[in-house]
């Protein structure tokens, strides 16, 4: 039954479960429209092993909702597999009542698993323990027989998945390969977090070196993790980015930082294609392909298959040729995507006379974790400071911050602001409280051999930040600092 009133999908479990299912699997892909997947094609006629593992990536992506960021253990699904663990240990099965009581009894003793997702998951409408007996029933993970419930074949090959997916624990006497192989599938935050015990036991210079050396001849999923932990560490590691920078497959990323976080001498057009090509395969080895092969074949060089592929070939990776397959077999389906729109965006900054603003371009699926980079760099703001989103009465903040906001990076343009006319607000430094407006003023096609996000105009002095120098408007450094937001 719809409610009389609802603000989305989330509001509408029976259909929003289904649907979010379908997009987990691959059966639908959402971009600015939503259209078939691969995976719907082929699922027909896919052998008992692939279907077993569609149904293993919906499940495991719905009883990943369930946990808790901030646990230790977090990337494991802790609560139904808590909840399936139980089951395991009693052969002979338990009564409903009771296993949702023993469910409850674990929940309330596990401070470290209880968490606010459950309720919100709930909808203030159920218990915790309710809704994963039901979640765990609707998926056949247990089976209920005279009145008692007990794991279902099903559900003891799930609870074996799921033993697979737990990472060991960091030490500090870890190798560097121990250490990636244990964070490679994590966020960048978590992903510091659980290393945290290895970093600590180091000097900067030392993990950074150690980190970066082991970067140049690990998988492109292991440098990635490498990468991203070595970006985490002071100033002091800075001679170990230098020393990178000559590597030959980690260079083009230690470069890329350099200029990045110190000024230096930019990434030149093959640094910035080698590093397309790492990370594209990266994404391969980290997820399934159908998955993200959409935000691969953004990040190409190139308005065609042929044309990407080229790129990958002259990138000279030595994971080209896979690369490459996975482009020619994405190709028809890209051709039937629309562009994005182009967003043409005022951003001024409120309470200032005279006035101060900027005009910009960017693309409508840019996330508003990528606007926040834009609006630095149009502003000339240094980044140093939290920031937040308010759209429509939501807030959305990098979810780093912890501040209990929306995931801006989950969100884009053409879903929040989808008509001229409508504004956000974007605050940046909990302090000084800059406030802005983001207008949306026009959407409009994407001109060819345009390369957004750009600068088409803009007015007044930006105020010093912290006691620094004003900045005025300055259209060809705002290019300047916009060409480092697209290649970082």
């Amino acid at each position: 039954m719809v409610p009389s009133r609802f603000r989305g999908a989330a509001d509408l479990p029976w259909l929003h479960e289904p649907w979010g299912l379908a997009v987990d699997c691959g059966f639908v892909v959402v971009g600015r429209i939503a259209r078939t997947g691969e995976a719907l094609a082929e699922w027909v006629a896919s052998p008992d092993e692939e279907l077993l593992g569609l149904w293993w990536r919906g499940f495991r992506a719905k009883i990943e909702e369930w946990d808790e960021p901030d646990n230790l253990w977090s990337g494991v699904p802790t609560a139904p597999v808590m909840a399936l663990r139980l089951l395991a240990a009693e052969p002979g099965g338990l009564r409903v009542e009771e296993f949702a009581d023993r469910v409850r009894d674990v929940l309330r003793g596990a401070d470290d698993v209880v968490s606010t997702p459950f309720w919100e998951l709930a909808g203030g409408r159920d218990q915790p323990e309710d809704l994963i007996v039901a979640l765990l029933t609707r998926f056949g993970v247990v089976a209920s027989t005279g009145g008692k419930v007990g794991l279902s074949t099903l559900g003891g090959w799930a609870l074996d998945q799921v033993a697979g997916l737990t990472p060991p624990i960091v030490t500090a006497e870890m190798t560097v390969a121990e250490v990636l192989a244990a964070v490679e599938r994590l966020d960048e935050a978590l992903a510091w977090r659980r290393a945290g015990r290895w970093l600590g036991a180091r000097a900067p210079i030392t993990a950074a070196r150690d980190l970066l050396t082991a970067a140049e001849s690990a998988s492109p999923m292991h440098r990635m993790a490498a990468l991203s932990l070595a970006a985490g560490l002071d100033d002091s590691a800075l001679p170990a980015w230098r020393e990178a920078a000559e590597s030959p497959r980690v260079g083009p990323a230690a470069r890329a930082f350099l200029a990045r976080e110190f000024d230096e001498q930019e990434p030149t057009a093959q640094d910035n294609l080698w590093r397309a090509v790492d990370e594209s395969v990266a994404l391969l080895d980290e997820e399934d392909a159908a998955g993200v092969l959409p935000d691969i074949w953004d990040s190409l060089p190139g308005d065609d298959a042929e044309a990407k592929i080229i790129s990958v070939e002259q990138a000279g990776h030595p994971d080209a040729g896979r690369l490459i397959e996975q482009v020619r077999r994405y190709a028809p389906l890209a051709a039937t995507r629309p562009a994005p729109p182009v967003y043409q965006l005022k951003i001024s900054l409120m309470y200032m006379r005279p006035p101060v603003w900027r005009r910009v371009e960017v693309s409508g699926d840019t996330p508003l974790g990528g606007l926040h980079l834009v609006i630095q760099a149009a502003m000339g703001w240094d980044g140093d400071h939290l920031h937040q989103f308010t759209v429509n009465r939501r807030d959305f903040s990098d979810p780093m911050y912890e501040l209990g906001d929306m995931d801006e990076w989950l969100v884009d343009l053409v879903g929040v602001l989808p008509r001229p006319g409508l504004t956000a607000r974007y605050l940046y430094d909990f302090g000084d409280s800059w406030w802005h407006t983001v207008e949306v003023e026009k959407i409009h096609d994407a001109e060819t051999d345009v390369t957004y996000p750009r600068c088409v105009a803009g007015k007044g002095t930006r105020p010093g930040e912290d006691g620094g120098e004003p900045e005025p408007f300055d259209i060809e450094r705002i290019k300047h600092r916009l060409a480092l937001v697209l290649n970082s």
